[in-house]
């Protein structure tokens, strides 16, 4: 008896039937080593680079808290430049920690001379930024003044 259905002689497939794993066989040469040829290697403890720990060497200078805390201000001050007062106070002090921390890089007792001309630099345009600000705003204000008198 002859059937167009191919397949028809095998059993149907469970899909809900385990799987069965697969035969592992070791491969040639890769045989764990034979007990007692060779003992486990001994790792020594490596010595720290100089310095991992503290990365400053001995004498060296302290780090910049007046550049630091002048490139905080400045950005503070950038991004606040416009409020009155509080413009110009932060613009001040980061030109003053600016100043300071500038000073201190070049007298060798501090680092980071970059992060106080930075906040230098930005004190200085925050003042300027903020003075610029104050005379558009009182010559705006004095000028619709004088026009809503007529």
């Amino acid at each position: 008896m002859t059937s167009d259905t191919p397949y028809q002689d095998q059993p149907p497939i469970d899909p809900y039937a385990a799987t069965p794993s697969p035969q592992i066989r070791p491969v040639q040469g890769f045989y764990p080593p034979p007990q007692g040829s060779y003992p486990p290697p001994q790792y020594q403890p490596q010595f720290q680079p100089a310095g991992y720990f503290n990365s400053s060497p001995i004498g060296s200078t302290g780090s910049n808290g007046f550049g630091v805390t002048a490139l905080v201000t400045g950005i503070v001050g950038l991004v606040l430049f416009w409020v009155p007062g509080l413009g110009v106070l932060l613009g001040i002090l980061a030109t003053v920690f600016g100043g300071v921390g500038v000073n201190a890089a070049n007298k060798g007792k501090a680092n980071n001379k970059g992060m106080s001309i930075a906040g230098l630099v930005m004190g200085i345009l925050i003042v300027a930024g903020a003075v610029i600000t104050l005379i558009v705003v009182l010559s705006a204000a004095g000028s619709t003044s004088a026009v809503s008198q007529y």
